[in-house]
């Protein structure tokens, strides 16, 4: 099986052992599919079943809960828990991906390799393809109107696409609900880029929202989620912006009053706290270098709100007021 996906400045030509694994990879890999002008990276990336498990690295470039990467004299390795391996052959800007299953191969076994180590491997394809492409990677999104565009900054499951959505239902525009790429412009100003048309919205969203539908009826994402995958644009049109200079960055906190909405400036080294934690610096210190100097200046440059919000609060009008006025 081969495929090609466009990944923003990286293009991703994908080949795998079965049509199963394939399916998977296409399925993480096309949330990102933007396809952007000007020449792109291609980057190889083979996916393929192995019988046995890969015994976990030491992690001396990146130690993570559920995945460790290692350098090497040629590229990059990465073990997960599930025993699912990457290995980055940096001169030929290839990467093959290794999962484990049952010994005698059939679609029944393949269905046990464990989705959220291929979401983690591919997303390591990616961060590692976009920093070489100049760009640094956040766990975010963004929102613009009337000049000013904020970075929306949560952990996972946190209410970054469900803020995005409030905001689009009230005309604003995105440049996406969970990734984004930014670098430092030649002129010293920060620039963010979008890399999705595609949002994964919590089901409740519908409460709130009633134009993105019934989103109980559709299939959850995946079994670690219960969000579902929806095209941005056929719910508020023309909605996305390409490219922004951002402005402001908003920090959500998700708080137990239901009706609260509160925000609060933050201080510059909270900002820069904040867009820190959006992205993974890893273990060496050239590439931190090199992300620290593009989040330093631009943290410089926001202008940081504290977003403490309750799980109803979007059911109240006054929320929006009160979140437009931060942003104002």
């Amino acid at each position: 099986m081969e495929t090609r996906i466009n990944c923003g400045p990286v293009v991703i030509d994908l080949t795998a052992d079965s049509a199963l694994l394939c399916e998977r990879a296409v399925t993480e890999l096309e949330q990102f599919e933007s396809r952007w002008a000007g020449p792109c990276a291609a980057v190889r990336v083979h996916l393929q079943v192995a019988t046995e498990p890969a015994a976990m690295l030491a992690g001396k470039f990146l130690y993570c809960r559920e995945m460790r990467v290692d350098k090497t004299a040629g590229g990059f390795a990465a073990t997960c828990v599930s025993g699912a391996a990457g290995f980055y052959d940096a001169s030929r800007h290839q990467w093959t991906l290794d999962f484990p299953i049952a010994p005698k191969t059939s679609r029944a076994c393949e269905a046990n390799v464990d989705d959220e180590h291929v979401e983690d491997l591919l997303e390591l394809v990616l961060t590692t393809a976009w920093r070489e492409s100049g760009w640094v990677p956040l766990h975010a999104g963004a929102v613009a109107r009337n000049g000013c565009c904020a970075i929306l900054a949560a952990p996972s499951r946190g209410g970054k696409s469900t803020l995005t959505a409030a905001l689009l239902h009230r005309g604003w525009r995105t440049l996406g609900d969970d990734k984004i790429l930014i670098r430092m412009q030649s002129g010293g100003a920060p620039e963010l880029r979008g890399l999705t048309t595609q949002f994964n919205l919590d089901p409740r969203t519908s409460r709130w929202f009633r134009e993105v539908g019934d989103l109980e009826s559709q299939q959850p994402l995946s079994r670690w989620t219960a969000k579902r995958r929806v095209a941005a644009e056929r719910i508020w049109g023309d909605c996305f912006v390409a490219q922004a200079r951002p402005t402001h960055i908003v920090e959500i906190r998700r708080d137990r009053d239901p009706g609260l909405t509160r925000a609060t400036p933050l201080s510059a080294t909270e900002v820069l706290s904040v867009l820190l934690h959006q992205t993974v610096v890893p273990a060496d210190a050239a590439i931190a270098k090199g992300i620290l100097a593009v989040l330093a200046p631009s943290a410089r440059q926001l202008n940081g709100v504290r977003l403490e919000i309750g799980e109803d609060a979007y059911s109240n009008p006054k929320t929006f007021e009160t979140i437009e006025a931060m942003l104002a």
